[in-house]
């Protein structure tokens, strides 16, 4: 099976307290306001509205036109910081972007496949495919030997902490293997490891990646979603 990757950046953006090109004002209209700012400086060709956080007052997902060309389209999340000022919450990019309901309430944003969710002060990875497997486990000792045969290392089953899925649908197991021992400004390097037994993707991510499917021309693409300090790196096995 080859694998090709593509990296994407899915950026938070801080909506700060008296920053340029934000709108102050009260109840629905300052979302509307916002979004003509937004327009203003770049083609916008769908608005899609829903409460996000689940407090009462919707944010809009701004889908635009800037980056099509690539093939990812540049999407903005805007809202309000609570304190009268709106504008945008945080900013990504994909082929294809939309809002989904969740139960009871609520709503999500599902670009290419990854689900994120907004809680009012930041977008996390939501609901993937290592969630529906139950707990990780630590790493046997004969992957552990395998870890370090791939990766010319010295690590200790104990270190490892192994999450599974199948993310193709095909009945073979994929597995990320999260070094629990590293430390790279925060995060935790991890491998995913094939079915053959190869490395298919190495990275850091605070916390451990997250697993997404997708479908690109009838096909089920893997989306791995990389947790930094600053936002998310999302890359696609295919």
């Amino acid at each position: 099976m080859s694998v090709r990757s593509r990296l994407l950046a899915c950026l938070l953006l801080p909506l700060i307290s008296g920053a340029a090109g934000l709108a102050q004002a009260q109840g629905a209209p300052s979302l509307d306001l916002a979004i003509d700012e937004i327009a203003a400086q770049t083609p916008v060709r769908e608005v899609l509205y829903g409460d996000l956080d689940r407090d009462g007052v919707e944010e809009a997902l701004a889908l635009t036109e800037t980056g099509c060309e690539t093939g990812a389209c540049d999407w903005h999340l805007i809202g309000s910081d609570g304190s009268g000022l709106w504008g945008v919450l945080a900013s990504g990019s994909g082929a294809r972007a939309e809002l989904v309901e969740t139960y009871p309430d609520g709503h999500v944003i599902r670009s290419d496949g990854v689900i994120l969710a907004w809680d009012g002060a930041g977008l996390t990875p939501y609901h993937d495919l290592l969630a529906t497997m139950g707990a990780p486990r630590t790493a046997h000792a004969s992957e552990a030997r395998l870890l370090n045969r791939l990766t010319d290392g010295t690590h200790r089953a104990m270190d490892v902490q192994v999450h599974e899925a199948d993310p193709y649908l095909d009945g073979e197991v994929w597995r990320v293997a999260v070094l629990t021992n590293t430390d790279l400004g925060g995060a935790q390097a991890f491998h995913l490891i094939a079915p053959d037994e190869t490395i298919a993707l190495s990275g850091a991510s605070i916390e451990r990646p997250w697993l997404y499917q997708d479908v690109v021309d009838g096909e089920i693409v893997l989306r791995v979603v990389s947790v930094t300090g600053t936002g998310f790196i999302v890359e696609t096995l295919q």
